[in-house]
């Protein structure tokens, strides 16, 4: 009989898994009742989507309305995280505080549609924050590491990014 042998950038990634079911580091997030913003905070999630990621676009078309919205919300705070890392001219790490403090929100404001179909999704899919807090800290890996010396920290790298994508599923 064979045995398999868990790798050690496998432990790393159950650890930051479960890391983020901790009771003490959830969130309580208050539903949006603006069904008006709400339902904007989605349709401007559908075209951020529609204008940066085609096939993933066209992809989630055949989805169930709620998970599509959930998925194109999910696209929106990853490509705003990631862009806000590669913004060139700007503070990027004062941006990056202000953009995960309204992302992660347990109310977020009402002039970022984006925080808010987000804040939406979390709440409807119950994904942790610490999932999204860690998808934030991995982006902001870009400053200041471009090379991985190890399998298990490019894999750690990884698994920020892909992790939350999972719970929607």
């Amino acid at each position: 009989m064979t045995t398999l042998q868990q790798q050690t950038w496998e432990y790393t990634l159950l650890g930051l898994a479960h890391e983020a079911l901790h009771p003490a580091v959830l969130a309580v997030l208050k539903p949006v009742a603006n069904r008006h913003l709400l339902q904007r905070a989605y349709a401007y999630c559908t075209e951020l989507t529609s204008a940066h990621s085609r096939s993933l676009y066209l992809a989630t078309r055949w989805l169930p309305a709620e998970k599509r919205r959930a998925i194109r919300a999910l696209y929106a705070f990853c490509r705003v995280s990631d862009d806000i890392v590669d913004c060139g001219d700007c503070d990027v790490e004062k941006k990056l505080a202000a953009w995960r403090h309204a992302a992660l929100s347990s109310q977020p404001v009402t002039n970022d549609l984006v925080a808010i179909a987000w804040a939406d999704a979390r709440l409807r899919y119950r994904i942790p924050q610490r999932y999204a807090e860690q998808l934030i800290e991995g982006v902001a890996r870009d400053l200041t590491q471009k090379r991985y010396q190890t399998f298990e920290d490019l894999a750690a790298y990884a698994y920020r990014y892909r992790f939350i994508e999972r719970m929607i599923r």
